[in-house]
C-alpha cells in the first residue's frame, strides 16, 4: 500500500493526488492508497510524515517542497529503503532531493516568470509595482522562486515588495496596510499563500486591484489572472 502526503486543501493541490491515485489504480486496481493531508499546518505534516515512515508502505509520495523535504530527511533519520516519489518541487537540489539515492524520484515544476513579466506588460501597462505575499519557510527554495520572480519583473520596469506570512491567518491584515500603495498583487506556488487565497481575493476585489497568482486553480477563486 502506498501513501500519499498533501501539505493542505486546495484544487490544484487536489488535482495532484487525484492524478497519483488515477495512475496507480490504472496499472494496479486492486492497490489500497492511504492519503494523508496536513491542512496546512506544519506540526500535523511532521507528524503524518512520520507516522508514514513507521508504517513501512510500499512507496511515500509527497506533494510540494515541504512534505517532501520532511519525508526525505525522516527517510534517511531512520536508514530506511522505502522509495520515495516527491511532486511539484521547483528546485529538489536545493531541498537535498538528488536523483543518484536508488529509491528517489520525482518530478520537478519551473514558474516561468519571464512570462509572468511579458503577459504583465500586455494586458496591463499601468502596473508599476506589486506586492508578493508569500511564506519564506515554505520550503528552503522559495526565497529562491521571490528572487526568480523580482529580477523577472525588474525588465519590465515592475518592483516587487515582498510581505512574508508564516500562516494563512496573517495574510489579511499584513495585506490590508499595503495594498493601498501598490497596483496589485501576486503569489507564487506557495501552499502556506493559496490556503488562505480567498481573503486575498476579497481584500483584492475591495481595493479593485488584481491578484495574480501561479497556480489555475485560483482563477476559479476568483484570481485577476493565473
Amino acid at each position: 500500500f502506498p501513501v500519499t502526503i498533501s501539505p493542505a486543501t486546495h484544487p490544484s493541490l487536489e488535482q495532484i493526488e487525484s492524478g497519483i491515485i488515477e495512475g496507480i489504480k490504472k496499472d494496479a486496481p486492486d492497490t489500497k492508497i492511504r492519503t494523508m493531508n496536513a491542512n496546512g499546518k506544519k506540526n500535523l505534516m511532521l507528524a503524518q510524515v512520520q507516522e508514514a515512515v513507521n508504517a513501512m508502505p510500499d512507496a511515500i509520495i509527497t506533494i510540494g517542497a515541504q512534505a517532501s523535504q520532511l519525508t526525505h530527511e525522516f527517510i534517511k533519520k531512520r536508514k530506511s529503503n522505502i522509495p520515495h516519489v516527491f511532486t511539484a518541487v521547483s528546485t529538489p537540489e536545493t531541498l537535498g532531493l538528488s536523483y543518484d539515492q536508488k529509491t528517489l524520484t520525482g518530478i520537478t515544476e519551473k514558474s516561468d516568470y519571464a512570462l509572468t513579466g511579458k503577459i504583465l506588460k500586455h494586458i496591463a501597462p499601468h502596473i508599476r509595482n506589486l506586492l508578493l505575499v508569500y511564506n519564506p519557510s515554505e520550503g528552503s527554495s522559495m526565497e529562491r522562486e521571490r528572487q526568480d520572480l523580482e529580477s523577472a519583473l525588474k525588465k519590465y520596469d515592475i518592483t516587487l515588495t515582498g510581505i512574508q506570512v508564516f500562516h494563512s491567518n496573517d495574510i489579511s491584515h499584513k495585506t490590508k496596510s499595503l495594498i493601498a500603495n501598490h497596483d496589485g498583487v501576486i503569489v507564487l506556488k506557495d501552499n502556506t499563500v493559496i490556503v488562505g487565497i480567498d481573503s486575498l481575493v476579497k481584500i483584492c476585489d475591495q481595493q479593485n486591484k488584481p491578484l495574480i497568482t501561479h497556480n489555475l486553480d485560483s482563477a476559479e477563486k476568483g484570481a485577476s489572472l493565473a
